[in-house]
């Protein structure tokens, strides 16, 4: 463990110097994959665990507030470029506004906690206009779950690395693990965002099914006028 940590200093000075800066701008660049990074490496002993925590939270909060201000000052445009160049892509993103137009903040905390279709909602959010003061609060209560999420799980994987390294000293278990928490992460969000997808077309569904069952019923019992 000692020799990977020499390693890394050895060959990454500017990232260790400044070790949290980056772990900051990770997460607020990029999300999940920064924050799982923070997590293992708060588990090799590179950053401490708490302090890198706090700061994959900030990052996680300022990710959700610069989609908001793309969306405050350029509109929904972004993502209408997205959704037409994939009809079921922009259909997703339809969706995604009238589930925001419905619950408001709570689509916000819903697509944070779950990484789900996260920066569509964070633009429909600003360029709707939404109240900035209930967006932060939002915003802010599901960074928090998402940081606790991907940290503890970064923090998991790279225990696993702690565990087998007693038995192969080896940059390349370092290497092998830490893409096996990427990997996994990857389907975690891929899973996730498939729940959220399904659930905002949920409402739909049920309407259909329940508008053909109507139909059904109505052309069973016709009314009949009564003369």
């Amino acid at each position: 463990m000692n020799d990977l940590l020499q390693f890394i200093e050895t060959t990454f000075p500017v990232l260790v110097s400044h070790k949290y800066f980056f772990v900051y701008l990770g997460t607020a660049l990029e999300g999940m994959y920064s924050a799982i990074l923070a997590g293992f490496l708060a588990s090799i002993g590179t950053v401490s665990f708490w302090p890198v925590l706090w700061v994959a939270l900030a990052g996680g909060f300022t990710n959700g507030f610069l989609w908001y201000a793309v969306g405050y000052f350029v509109g929904s445009r972004p993502i209408d470029k997205w959704g037409r160049k994939e009809n079921r892509v922009g259909k997703i993103i339809q969706r995604v506004e009238q589930y925001f137009c419905k619950y408001g903040g709570g689509a916000v905390l819903l697509a944070k906690m779950t990484w789900s279709v996260t920066t569509a909602t964070m633009i429909v959010a600003g360029s709707l206009k939404y109240n900035w003061k209930k967006f932060a609060m939002y915003n802010f209560v599901g960074s928090v779950g998402w940081a606790f999420m991907f940290v503890f799980f970064g923090f998991f994987f790279g225990h696993g690395y702690g565990f087998l390294v007693e038995y192969i000293k080896d940059l390349l278990v370092f290497i092998l693990v830490l893409a096996s928490a990427v990997v996994a992460g990857y389907i975690i969000k891929k899973t996730l965002n498939l729940i959220f997808v399904r659930l905002i077309f949920l409402g739909e569904y049920f309407k259909n099914i329940s508008d053909k069952i109507k139909n059904s019923v109505d052309n069973l019992f016709p009314d009949q006028d009564n003369n």
